[in-house]
């Protein structure tokens, strides 16, 4: 394991598997290195590189390109607060400037495209595991909990959006299937004293753009690698 740490924020990066010397040892016991990202440190994202090697990690402002052996940063690119790569590595998908999705090169920053979303903020982007199609919730409306989450998915060839969702939540992150037809989308929700939300997820068929399924409680979901199966964190409604 290895730690990427400051006073608020703290990153680990696991190692799924027994080191070689310790066979019988949990994740938990893997020595681990620490990497201090700052005092002013704002987390929103993380995104592991297709090779395992490279940590993308997004404060809003800048993405930082982590060595994760090393422990040092290769690269800085300004970028929003959601954060993905293409499934080939060469890509990174963040929210660019005037409300907009930029997909960027991995290794220079430059932007290869932009797709316009018309929110206030790009909170979540996410790639299809065939990287050809990109989804991006943002925030539309100018105060929580008034503002709509918009989901948009876009043909990373053609540029040209194939469908756009909406509803009423605020905070949320985005998830495709690996054949890009299926898109989910969280909400932590709220257990505050003024406002009490319940968690969610809501699923659209990108194609015919109609509702799966809307089940409460539910944080975080993740698509399996055939798409047959999604994993959801449990929050309770």
């Amino acid at each position: 394991m290895r730690l990427i740490t400051n006073l608020a924020v703290v990153v680990l990066v696991w190692f799924t598997s027994p080191v070689a010397a310790e066979p019988k040892s949990p994740a938990t016991t893997i020595p681990r290195n620490r990497i201090a990202l700052g005092a002013d440190a704002d987390v929103r994202s993380i995104a592991f590189g297709p090779d395992g090697k490279t940590l993308a990690v997004a404060d809003g402002k800048t993405i930082r390109l982590w060595d994760i052996k090393a422990g040092k940063v290769r690269a800085t690119f300004e970028g929003g607060p959601g954060v993905s790569f293409s499934p080939d590595g060469k890509s990174l998908a963040t929210a660019g400037e005037g409300k907009t999705v930029k997909v960027l090169d991995a290794q220079t920053g430059k932007a290869k495209v932009a797709f316009e979303i018309g929110t206030r903020e790009v909170m979540s982007v996410a790639f299809s595991s065939d990287g050809g199609t990109l989804a991006a919730a943002g925030v539309e409306g100018d105060m929580f909990p008034q503002g709509k989450m918009v989901i948009a998915v876009w043909n990373v060839a053609t540029g040209k959006e194939v469908a756009t969702f909406k509803t009423p939540t605020a905070l949320a992150s985005v998830a495709l299937s690996p054949d890009g037809k299926t898109v989910a989308v969280t909400a932590p929700g709220s257990n505050g004293a003024l406002l009490q939300l319940p968690s969610l997820a809501k699923f659209w068929d990108v194609t015919t753009g109609k509702e799966i399924a809307a089940p409460e409680g539910v944080v975080s979901a993740a698509f399996s690698p055939d798409g047959k199966s999604v994993a959801s964190v449990d929050g309770g409604a």
